[in-house]
Formats: structure tokens, sequence, C-alpha cells
């Protein structure tokens, strides 16, 4: 089944509301409102009667959507990293199947921050207990790193084979890491200057490797070669677009357009290669369309995951650029 088909049929709440695309008319659209994920039924298929007897008999509440931060999408897999409610939401958008990824230990020192995807691996990031933990697609915890020196509270992740890249927010630093966990390259230091970064919170890489980090404190993007050289930054501070307040997940599309969550602003902006400004969609509310304190983004194909956070839902948009 078609995936925006499946989303839509899977989005009974969001039915018969008005579509919703940016910019308004008369200017062309170019991002659309698809539809949200609010609870795990949204996607998966119907349990069946022999699943539902067993949940019935259950003690274990199954899991919800509760505070999703953290976002990584491919075309077969969509992964919510969920602190609070104390792991990562795995779905198999292919086969329309949920799994629930967690170590089983108590919180916060196991609350997932961030996760990215891997071609045989789930990578989480577990801050207060300052590691990254690897699932495999069955739900396995298979690998457990531990930082004793170097990284001190990992954050926001990325994957692009073969190396795993890593936000340590509480150093001021990003990390590109080896299938080991050990460090082949950092970027940053604490700092303002051009190359510094400071209270760093997420990262993407790009398919020819570049790296983008959401350099939050400093209120812009910075823009770094794999292996360290910082090229430029997009954003100041302020209240107005084109600007950050509080700047959160990042995202690359296939023509390199730059898409920067604010979660001061509830809203996503985008600007080009040059650091100007191309559009903003989303506002703050309730609506479908609309967040309440976003946190993450992940774009796969032409649909955009938001990770709608005060909402407690993901919101899916599609693009509608030539």
């Amino acid at each position: 089944m078609n995936i925006i088909i499946l989303l839509l049929l899977g989005s009974a709440s969001t039915q018969g509301q008005e579509l919703r695309r940016w910019p308004a008319a008369p200017q062309k659209a170019r991002i659309e409102y698809v539809s949200q994920i609010l609870q795990i039924e949204d996607i998966i298929d119907k349990p069946s009667l022999f699943n539902r007897i067993l949940a019935y008999f259950s003690t274990q509440e199954p899991p919800k959507i509760l505070r999703p931060m953290g976002l990584d999408a491919t075309v077969d897999y969509l992964a919510i990293a969920d602190p609070t409610a104390g792991g990562v939401h795995l779905f198999n958008l292919a086969k329309a199947q949920y799994i629930f990824l967690t170590s089983g230990e108590t919180l916060p020192e196991r609350a997932a921050l961030d996760v990215a995807l891997a071609p045989e691996y789930i990578f989480v990031s577990y801050p207060e207990n300052q590691s990254i933990i690897a699932y495999d697609y069955q739900g396995n915890l298979v690998a457990q790193h531990r930082f004793e020196g170097g990284i001190e509270r990992p954050t926001g992740l990325a994957y692009k084979h073969p190396y795993l890249y890593a936000v340590d927010t509480k150093s001021h630093q990003a990390y590109r890491l080896n299938s080991t966990f050990k460090i082949v390259t950092r970027y940053g230091n604490h700092g303002s200057l051009e190359s510094m970064l400071n209270y760093p919170t997420f990262i993407c890489v790009t398919a020819n490797d570049t790296v983008y980090i959401s350099d939050t404190m400093n209120f812009r993007v910075q823009k770094y070669t794999q292996t360290g050289t910082w090229v430029n930054s997009i954003g100041e501070h302020g209240t107005v677009s084109g600007q950050f307040n509080r700047l959160k997940g990042l995202a690359v599309d296939q023509k390199n357009r730059i898409y920067a969550v604010d979660n001061s602003f509830d809203n996503i902006q985008i600007f080009n290669q040059q650091g100007r400004l191309l559009m903003y969609f989303g506002e703050s509310g309730h609506a479908p369309g609309s967040m309440m304190m976003p946190t993450d983004i992940a774009i796969s194909g032409d649909l955009i995951y938001v990770s709608d956070t005060l909402n407690k839902r993901i919101q899916i948009f599609r693009m509608l650029y030539d």
C-alpha cells in the first residue's frame, strides 16, 4: 500500500480537516499537511484476535506516544525517541508493524533522547547515562557503549555509512565515531566565534558527507566538512523569520535545502545553501499543521516528519516543490 495512503487511512482523527498548505494562496504552495500520528494504531494494522486476547490478559500497558523528541525515517521505517515512555517507537512502514525498543531500566537514567537508523542497527542516545545503545530491527539490544571520558552528554545523533555522528551538548562539541564508538573527528569547541559551538543539540549529515549542527545557544546552524573543517553558518538570534530563538532539529532534502526546527517559534524554517530564508511552515497551536514546542525533523523522499512534542504527536507533511 502506498505509504501516503496508509498514513491517511490510519489517521481518522484528521479526516475532514481543511487541506493546509504553505505558503498561503495566492503564492504557489510548497508544503502541504498530510496526516498525524497520535497513537500506535494510526500506523499499524488492527491486531489479530489472538494478540487482542493476549493484550486483554496482559498486565503491561501498551506503549503510548508521550513526549516525542528525536526522529529518524527511511522509506521503510520511522523511529521516534520518547524519553517519557522510556524508549523508542519503531514503525515498520512497509509492513505496518510496530515494536518498542527499551533497555528496560529505570528512568531517567535510560531516557532516550535521539535515534539514528543504520542498515543493521538503530542507535539511541541516553544522555543521562552517557550512553549510546544499539538495537537490531527485531528489537534486541545488541550493543551498549558508555562513554567514560570524552563524550559527557550524547544528545543528537545521525548516521551516514560507515560512521555514527553524535552531539555532546555538555562539552559543546560533536563527533564522528567509528564502529567501535571511537572518536574519528571532532567538530567545534566551546565559544561564540565562527567555528565554535555553544550548547549544540542536533545534527544531520547529507549524502555528500556535509555535517550540519544545531548551535543552539549561538542561535545558528553550523556547517562543517566531514573531516571537521568549518564552512559557514546560517542564522542569528532574533524573533523574526530567518532568525532563531531555540533552534533544535535539522534535516536536508534532496535539493540541499536546510530545514531547521525552532521550538520557540513552533515552526520549521527552510533555507538555501547560502543561508537565505526560502519559507517557513507551521505556527503555534493544536490544530493539524500547528505545533507546540516541536523538537526534531526527519525527511524521507518527499515526506517530512516533525515531532510535535507538547502535542504528543508526529506530524507528516509533503513537499510540493518542482
